[in-house]
């Protein structure tokens, strides 16, 4: 902190269970301090998790500071991850910074993966 450092907190999917009554998520946004972590959402996990990442975005716009994009295999691939709210969303928190992980690759091609994610992504209006 004295060197004006952030620590920065990455989910998976392990995060969305309870101990006790607390969602293990919601207590650590609820618990730390705010100008020494940040968090980043990563969407897919959060939704695996059982969990919608849109509503994360908006309940926690000051914690959630970084996004990661991410589906199944190729970004939008799946058809299960609704990309267009998260951005939406994401532009409303005027959140700047987000990072794309493809992490499995259809055709064992990461090269092609990389750019059907790329074209998948360019192609959508409401990416900033």
């Amino acid at each position: 902190a004295d060197a004006g450092l952030l620590f920065g907190y990455h989910n998976h999917t392990g995060e969305f269970k309870k101990i006790g009554d607390h969602l293990i998520y919601d207590f650590m946004l609820g618990t730390v301090d705010r100008n020494k972590v940040i968090f980043e959402l990563d969407v897919y996990w959060c939704q695996m998790g059982g969990f919608d990442p849109v509503e994360y975005l908006r309940k926690f716009p000051d914690q959630i500071r970084l996004t990661h994009i991410k589906d199944a295999k190729e970004i939008g691939a799946s058809g299960t991850m609704d990309f267009k709210a998260i951005f939406r969303q994401m532009t409303a928190n005027a959140l700047e910074d987000w990072y794309v992980e493809i992490e499995e690759y259809t055709h064992g091609d990461p090269v092609r993966s990389a750019r059907e994610s790329y074209d998948y992504l360019d192609a959508a209006k409401y990416v900033n």
